[in-house]
């Protein structure tokens, strides 16, 4: 068997850790879990008793557990937080949906120390890129690192997601040309902003982490992990309305596209480029053409009645997607709590 030799700093970093563990096995806070069976967690015993004694004095149950992973011989340390039951994974779930958005309404910090603005292609995509790391950093924390991307659906097939996504709007490009006219005052940055990064980092922040929490770690139904960041959603648009009426309309139309963009996040396997896709494409075609309605997100008649037909297509590509592999569609808890 091939012996591992640890460097000295190698040595004093596993001294540390050494110390650490033992502190927390004594408090009877700490989980060891082994690297071969990282599903499987066993509770060590505190130090100087045996395991007959630890059987006869039952654990009180925790509700939150700490892991720390050692693989020293591979100069690896993880550290994440273990919720032991539901309530804690849903209570995390909803502390760091606000965490992050708490994060989003003041990331305009980054470039003001950088003395840079805020709304040029530089400056929007740095605080693109650190919206992405906290939204990475708070998954890590329940999630191991190596299946952060997986969990997040950012390992998903892009090119298949942009292609179902084309095909789904398709209804919105062959109609808005029609009726309306091309905006010739649109701007790269403004495209590029309000359409490409504001679809990534919706779908991203609402979709993979918000809905992603609660839905895949939580584990709680459709209907519960979908609505609160549906109704944070509809609610960041009620700017755009002009009076009650408006807002009320812009709320449920983007409500609706949240219900929407979940569902198909789900049914396509947790692959965000799908979502991301529609989301950036719609806004596109928001953008790209004049038409009634379409300076806001709520719409005019001929616009939702196109919308409304590129989400029936997209209905039925699902479906008959699943069909066609033998596969139900919402077979999953959906009112589970």
């Amino acid at each position: 068997m091939k012996k591992h030799h640890l460097r000295p700093h190698t040595r004093q970093a596993a001294g540390i850790c050494e110390s650490i563990r033992i502190s927390a096995l004594q408090l009877g806070l700490l989980s060891v879990q082994s690297s071969h069976s990282p599903d499987k967690l066993r509770h060590a015993p505190p130090l100087g008793t045996n395991d007959a004694h630890v059987k006869k004095q039952p654990r009180k149950p925790q509700s939150w557990r700490i892991i720390f992973y050692f693989c020293l011989q591979n100069n690896q340390f993880e550290f994440m937080i273990q919720p032991a039951s539901k309530t804690a994974r849903i209570a995390y779930s909803l502390i760091t949906g606000v965490m992050i958005i708490l994060f989003w309404r003041n990331i305009g910090f980054a470039t003001t120390l950088l003395d840079m603005p805020g709304s040029s292609i530089l400056g929007l995509s740095i605080k693109a890129l650190l919206l992405t790391l906290a939204v990475l950093i708070l998954t890590t924390v329940v999630v191991k690192p190596k299946e952060v991307f997986s969990f997040l659906g950012l390992s998903g097939n892009m090119l298949k997601g942009f292609g179902i996504a084309l095909l789904c709007v398709l209804p919105l490009y062959l109609v808005f040309p029609f009726f309306g006219s091309l905006n010739t005052e649109l701007t790269f940055t403004v495209f590029y902003d309000r359409c490409i990064l504001t679809g990534f980092k919706e779908e991203l922040v609402f979709r993979a982490l918000m809905f992603g929490l609660l839905f895949r770690y939580a584990k709680t139904g459709f209907f519960w992990a979908v609505i609160l960041p549906a109704l944070y959603f509809g609610s960041v648009h009620l700017y755009q309305g002009h009076d009650a009426l408006s807002s009320l309309a812009a709320f449920g139309v983007t409500f609706i596209g949240a219900l929407y963009f979940s569902w198909m996040y789900v049914e396509w396997n947790f692959n965000i480029w799908i979502p991301v896709g529609l989301h950036i494409l719609m806004n596109g075609a928001w953008h790209i053409f004049i038409m009634e309605g379409t300076e806001v997100a709520a719409g005019g008649l001929i616009s939702n009645m196109a919308r409304i037909v590129s989400m029936a297509l997209a209905i039925a590509v699902t479906v008959c997607y699943h069909k066609r592999r033998g596969e139900k569609v919402l077979d999953y808890p959906i009112w589970k709590f």
